[in-house]
């Protein structure tokens, strides 16, 4: 058995990274440059405006990974290191393997950082570059090596802290624009003023934007993204971690959320989906993972690989409404048609138990809205499920029409109701939305029966229901294996079995 198939299932081998030799660029002593790209959910949605979103999103999440790719590029360049030690870069996070180096150096490139992410971007996100001292037995001993991530792990938490060092920078007070008015304020971003029609930066995030949605083998600069450090140039190849899966509208530019929330069954809605694995930082400490630097890099690279390639690569065949907002390391943020969100999530998850072959589950947070929601909200709100999900005892959860459910529970619920629907779409008319709000009500009824003994009566009305709405109006059809596939759903799941209700209600909905 190789490595990858100790972690992960061989059917996945085309996400299996190739195997990087470190011996040759290991020093006796040195250090680990790490690099982390924080504030990655305001630089991508703060002040950003609905109607201009959907031309920025991508492109904007994008970016934080060139960047990424860029100053760890430039720390090669002015350091003298070789490009070929950067030993990882994805998910807004980098790692390069260092000789002895002038700590100045990297103090310097801190500053450049610094003023660059307070002159664009007004301090709300940036990079935290530390550095960790190793020597050569930390990369051949098993706890050694442990201890080194461990060390990591720490000194990147201790940066978060002491983000910009204002004793550093040419002034520690930010500049600011008293001429700027409504009218000349940028309407992509809210921020800066406008050059042409948008600010020079969100013009140059529309481009990316364009660019990534083709698929055309494309490269960009730091120069043409304003990435502007000395005179360091360099380009990045748009490759297929960069471009993701974009669904594009019939003008070939990225779909709108009205593009996307008119592509929806049902009813006009867009769903906001966030996931991510959970416990994985427990999962590395107490793994073999951290045993030494091959698994850990075949480990996190192979993830990385999942989220970056396979799900958009599911997106792109089987769900073309959907949209990337972020998609690398071991985090979601997608967008699309309602429908096809929840089919994604299910598909993503089934193909993630079959992926790992370790103990690690996906939990989700969705959320379904209007196309004309504040993106910011979009945001909060499927943060807020997520965490729903990760409060469950032992995760692996789902949160969904603000419902967070067990995954293992909530498939049963879906299985069970499969069976339901395939009867009722024979008798549309009995099977109605006035039905499914009864049906409603007896999931509160039996959610709240300690409440109120009156609640007891549920079991007698959802009888009565039928009997009414649908059995004297279809007295040809046994409808009793249904009833008690329902009754027993209900008084099991209670209000949980409210999420699988209303997907079913949400695509008889005619908006129009």
């Amino acid at each position: 058995m190789n490595r990858f198939e100790y972690y992960f299932d061989p059917m996945f081998a085309d996400y299996s990274p190739q195997k990087m030799d470190i011996s040759e660029k290991i020093y006796e002593n040195g250090y680990l440059i790490c690099g982390d790209f924080y504030g990655i959910q305001k630089f991508i949605f703060e002040n950003l405006s609905t109607k201009n979103a959907a031309k920025v999103l991508r492109a904007k999440s994008a970016f934080v990974q060139i960047f990424t790719i860029v100053i760890s590029r430039y720390i090669c360049h002015k350091t003298g290191i070789s490009e070929n030690h950067i030993l990882s870069n994805s998910a807004g996070k980098f790692e390069i393997i260092a000789p002895q180096i002038d700590l100045a150096v990297i103090e310097d490139i801190r500053r450049h950082v610094d003023h660059y992410f307070l002159h664009h971007f007004f301090g709300l996100s940036g990079i935290s570059i530390c550095t960790v001292p190793y020597r050569r037995e930390d990369f051949v001993s098993e706890k050694a090596y442990k201890t080194l991530r461990q060390s990591i792990s720490l000194e990147i938490e201790k940066n978060k802290y002491r983000k910009f060092s204002l004793n550093t920078l040419d002034s520690p007070v930010l500049a600011t624009d008293e001429t700027i008015t409504n009218a000349r304020l940028c309407k992509v971003c809210n921020t800066r003023p406008i050059q042409t029609d948008n600010c020079e930066i969100c013009d140059r995030f529309i481009e990316l934007g364009k660019r990534l949605a083709s698929t055309k083998n494309d490269t960009i600069s730091n120069q043409e993204l304003g990435i502007i450090f000395d005179d360091f140039e360099t380009s990045v190849t748009l490759g297929e971690k960069l471009r993701s899966y974009v669904s594009v509208n019939r003008y070939g530019k990225p779909a709108t959320f009205e593009d996307l929330s008119a592509s929806a069954i049902g009813t006009t809605s867009i769903g906001v989906l966030k996931a991510d694995i959970d416990g994985m930082g427990n999962f590395l400490n107490n793994s073999d993972v951290t045993a030494n630097f091959d698994n850990f890099d075949l480990f996190s690279k192979s993830i990385d690989n999942f989220f970056s390639l396979h799900v958009p690569k599911l997106m792109k065949e089987r769900y073309p409404n959907t949209y990337t907002v972020f998609a690398g390391g071991d985090d979601l943020f997608l967008i699309g048609a309602w429908n096809e969100i929840l089919e994604l999530a299910r598909a993503i998850r089934n193909d993630f138990i079959s992926f790992v072959k370790v103990p690690l589950t996906l939990s989700f947070g969705i959320a379904m809205v209007k196309e004309n929601t504040p993106v910011s909200y979009m945001a909060t709100i499927s943060e807020q499920y997520l965490e729903m999900s990760k409060e469950m005892e032992d995760k692996d959860a789902i949160t969904l029409f603000g419902m967070p459910i067990k995954w293992s529970e909530y498939l049963l619920m879906r299985e069970n109701f499969h069976k339901i629907i395939e009867i009722s779409e024979k008798f549309p008319t009995e099977f109605n939305t006035a039905f499914w709000y009864r049906i409603l009500e007896f999931c509160d009824m039996r959610e709240n029966l300690e409440k109120d003994m009156k609640n007891a009566l549920w079991k007698s009305k959802l009888s009565y229901t039928f009997k009414r709405n649908v059995i004297d109006k279809q007295k040809n059809f046994d409808f009793s294996e249904i009833i008690k596939i329902l009754s027993n759903s209900i008084d099991i799941h209670r209000a949980r079995y409210k999420a699988v209700i209303f997907e079913e209600l949400y695509k008889q909905r005619n908006a129009h």
